[in-house]
């Protein structure tokens, strides 16, 4: 009879646990959003809408505005980045705008940047969302970044949380040897400082090294854009990801185009990576090639 009633007291405690962490969650959920929705200032330039605070926690630091246009500077300059940074990896990289890409045509309508007081610089989020603004009123489904409100004009961190917008609209997966060093590499596009490339690992030891960097590995791509001219390899390789998606759900069994955060940064999507490292290979690369032929083989 006690057993019986201490394993009652446990599924009891256990019950009252989860309602906790579930009320938990709600509450910061919809605190998350609250913040975000009570941004009192916006900007529009499509596909971008831009809201920021001149009061409360999230005011700007900087707020400016010496071409008397009625925007601080300081917005100016993010929507400045963010639509040339568009432009260009439109017109120069060939890359899909995210709302005209899969995981988002014809569900999500913008792309909403939010100023916030964060302890870091910027955030992209993947997930579709629709904000209840308050001093806004048409509030269409949107994909969004979050942005920190104390940014130097020449920080790129409006550019490199686009690139990774960009990279969502291709793929769920988002392991962050391949999501970062592209994005590195492609912040080339408005810096003067140009990657230096490193020769591809030759053995395990150097392709876990590889497996284990973020930002570093723009070092590696800068290398297969200068071996592989055929087309443009980041591009093909976006494209060879996306189709590794529906592989991953139908061998995990995640529901479609819905994957847990872990998942998407989960050490099991490396082979299917590498399997879409050597289909662009295979399209973009050399076939005499020693370097990309030892690296094909080193991740069969």
């Amino acid at each position: 009879m006690r057993l019986v009633f201490f394993l009652g007291y446990i599924k009891s405690y256990k019950m009252k646990y989860l309602i906790i962490i579930s009320l938990l969650s709600s509450f910061l959920y919809a605190n998350w959003k609250t913040d975000r929705e009570s941004l009192e200032h916006f900007y529009i330039e499509k596909p971008f809408r831009i809201f920021y605070s001149l009061s409360g926690k999230n005011k700007l630091i900087h707020y400016r505005d010496l071409n008397n246009n009625n925007v601080p500077d300081y917005i100016d300059n993010i929507a400045d980045q963010l639509s040339t940074g568009n432009k260009m990896l439109v017109n120069e990289k060939n890359f899909i705008e995210p709302l005209l890409n899969k995981n988002y045509k014809n569900k999500a309508s913008y792309i909403d940047v939010h100023i916030l007081s964060l302890n870091n610089n910027g955030l992209a989020g993947d997930a579709i969302i629709k904000y209840d603004y308050k001093f806004f009123k048409n509030n269409s489904s949107s994909i969004s970044m979050s942005l920190s409100n104390k940014l130097s004009k020449t920080n790129l961190t409006p550019l490199h949380e686009l690139i990774h917008i960009y990279q969502n609209g291709y793929t769920k997966i988002k392991n962050r040897w391949v999501t970062e060093g592209i994005a590195r590499l492609l912040e080339e596009l408005m810096r003067n400082k140009t990657t230096k490339s490193i020769r591809l690992p030759s053995n395990t030891y150097e392709l876990n090294v590889m497996l284990l960097q973020k930002y570093k590995n723009a070092s590696y791509f800068k290398r297969f854009d200068e071996i592989c001219k055929k087309d443009n390899f980041i591009k093909v390789f976006l494209k060879e990801l996306s189709l590794q998606d529906e592989k991953i759900e139908k061998k995990f069994n995640y529901k479609k185009m819905n994957w847990l955060e872990k998942d998407q940064k989960s050490p099991k999507n490396n082979p299917f990576i590498f399997k879409a490292l050597q289909n662009t290979m295979t399209k973009t690369c050399p076939s005499n090639n020693k370097e990309i032929l030892d690296f094909y083989k080193l991740i069969d």
